[in-house]
């Protein structure tokens, strides 16, 4: 019996707080974690950031069966100060300074001051950035782009030593490279290797070459060779799209690597009826996002406003909100923020827009408004891994400046609407269902167990 669990047993190693579900990443943690229990398997979550009260009160809430295994006060160790630093203080505060507080004419001095505490980072190896700048203003660079040797924590390898040891996993999944150094703690442990899985989410060397061509900072600067290294630490490597298995397919010949993409259920909804036609962006507060959504009121609205008038609106929603400022946005801009349930946002769009211009991976905002049977509007950036829909379920702008006549078609054309609205039922329909998108995944838990027959021809566990 204990060795049916042990193979029945999945350690999830993770530092996104996925219970929140503000972010396409943590979506995609919270879906995997159900579906994985639905099937069966025991799974355990090693969480590797603090939890406040906050994130207490929502697990209770919400996951009140969850088998989690917080870090202990004691081992929230420097890098887990430092990357809080950097995601609360430095986005979000010195944005706020340098956006809303500083007047133009001293926005180069505040790049001075910035680019003289970076060089002292850069020295004493905390960050290793360049100065960039939107327009005038200089953005956040300062605690920006640690590099991939920055995140090993001997406390957190301790941790999971100690929980392997406690629930002895026949499987460990962990998810983004970031975390890959944990499974370095394996390698002197006596007994059977678990067999160990790493969920990528993105393509991350191509986002920060992405991201540096926008002039933006990433949140780790790393090259193709050293992303090849940490992914091949584990024995399979999950893509989230087909694209990116077959790019790291080409990068790794001789990996296990699989594509898991990102399933929701459909919903239908009656068309909203409403005299005015609505526009829906829903995103996190994140660089690709803000720009994004910045981009579509500059460029697009004037001119959708201009036409139609009270006629439209939009209405963005998620963390995004908190970038931007209604008193600065034009007439017919409804910023609702972060909301626990979609559904109600989706029932009232008429269209979907996704004006996204850098990033990488699956768009996860994209395949909700498709299961949702919405008429979407994006750009290539905002359809790579589902390409293959362009045109017929959705669509796709391959010119920034067309990306207004495209919106307005749907404004227009009600009929239109209702034919991309079938069209992307019909899309998620054969895309996205949890039985098609996890088969991939329980044929390697199923399969392997003990063995590793699962695994190229060749290839051992841990190699």
């Amino acid at each position: 019996m204990k060795g049916f669990q042990e193979k029945r047993t999945i350690l999830l190693a993770t530092d996104n707080a996925f219970w929140r579900r503000n972010f396409g990443t943590s979506v995609r943690i919270h879906a995997i974690y159900h579906h994985l229990r639905s099937q069966g398997f025991r799974v355990a979550v090693l969480i590797l950031i603090r939890l406040n009260a906050e994130y207490q009160g929502i697990l209770e809430r919400d996951y009140p069966d969850l088998e989690l295994y917080p870090l202990r006060e004691n081992e929230l160790g420097a890098n887990a100060a430092l990357l809080a630093v950097e995601n609360r203080i430095g986005r979000s505060l010195w944005q706020r300074i340098l956006n809303r507080v500083l007047p133009e004419k001293l926005a180069f001095t505040a790049a001075r001051i910035e680019l003289s505490v970076r060089n002292g980072l850069q020295k004493a190896g905390l960050c290793a950035v360049r100065t960039t700048r939107t327009g005038m203003k200089p953005r956040l660079s300062i605690l920006n782009e640690r590099r991939l040797q920055n995140y090993p924590s001997p406390a957190n390898q301790q941790r999971f030593l100690e929980v392997c040891d406690e629930i002895n996993p026949g499987f460990i999944l962990v998810v983004f490279a970031r975390l890959i150094y944990l499974l370095d703690a394996l390698d002197d442990r006596p007994g059977k290797r678990p067999l160990t899985l790493v969920d990528t989410i993105d393509i991350l060397h191509l986002r920060t070459r992405r991201f540096h061509q926008q002039q933006n900072t990433h949140w780790v600067n790393i090259t193709e060779s050293e992303e090849k290294d940490a992914l091949s630490r584990a024995d399979v490597i999950i893509g989230i799209n087909a694209v990116d298995t077959e790019m790291f397919q080409k990068m790794m010949p001789d990996r296990r690597i699989i594509t898991v993409t990102h399933p929701v259920q459909r919903v239908r909804h009656d068309p909203p009826g409403q005299p005015v036609v609505n526009l829906l962006f829903i995103g996190a507060n994140s660089d690709p996002n803000i720009q994004a959504i910045r981009w579509f009121i500059r460029n697009a609205w004037p001119g959708l406003q201009e036409k139609h008038g009270g006629g439209i609106r939009l209405s963005i929603v998620g963390d995004v909100c908190s970038t931007l400022h209604s008193t600065q946005l034009p007439e017919g801009i409804d910023l609702l923020g972060f909301v626990d349930d979609l559904n109600d946002a989706y029932a009232r769009a008429d269209v979907v827009i996704n004006p996204v211009r850098f990033g990488a991976g699956l768009k996860i905002k994209c395949v909700e408004a498709l299961c949702h049977g919405k008429p979407l509007v994006t750009t290539p950036i905002g359809a790579e891994g589902i390409e293959n829909g362009a045109g017929r379920h959705f669509i796709v702008v391959e010119n920034p400046s067309d990306f207004m006549t495209q919106v307005d078609r749907l404004i227009i054309d009600p009929d239109l609407r209702a034919k991309f609205s079938k069209q992307a039922h019909l899309y998620a329909k054969d895309n996205f269902s949890e039985s098609a998108v996890f088969r991939p995944l329980l044929e390697i838990l199923n399969g392997c167990g003990n063995s590793d027959s699962c695994l190229p021809a060749g290839q051992e566990r841990g190699e």
